[in-house]
């Protein structure tokens, strides 16, 4: 059984990829299984390959690869699960902030250089934004 993407999530190429997807051998294959597939990942442009990404929470990920001639293939998706803790997540996003902030000193630092002029905003920009 494959549970589909809402349609509001899924853009044209994303509709049209899906649809060559059901057309598929590989498509009749997950509808005909009894453990639910997920599809989360879908096409957003119509550059060939067209990948699929299905999920089961009991067997895994498995990719879906339709070429230009309609020919597809499975590639097994590995996932690595790391289970971490509310506080090891919480220093990772101090430690990722305080890069960020590094990061934007050191890009103030040379904007003041005078090699690299600054774009300023006109003064009716300025007034827009201020009345938003």
């Amino acid at each position: 059984m494959i549970v589909w993407p809402k349609e509001a999530h899924v853009n044209e190429d994303g509709r049209e990829g899906l649809r060559r997807f059901r057309q598929t051998g590989a498509c009749a294959e997950f509808e005909y299984s009894t453990e639910p597939w997920h599809i989360v990942a879908w096409p957003w442009s119509s550059e060939m390959p067209l990948r699929i990404e299905l999920a089961s929470d009991r067997l895994g990920a498995v990719d879906v690869l339709i070429d230009d001639d309609g020919l597809w293939r499975f590639e097994d998706t590995s996932r690595e699960i790391h289970e971490r803790s509310i506080q090891a997540l919480e220093q990772d996003a101090e430690a990722a902030f305080a890069d960020d902030a590094h990061e934007s000193e050191e890009l103030a630092a040379t904007d003041e250089d005078e090699s690299l002029p600054m774009a300023r905003p006109s003064r009716s920009r300025r007034t827009r934004s201020a009345q938003i």
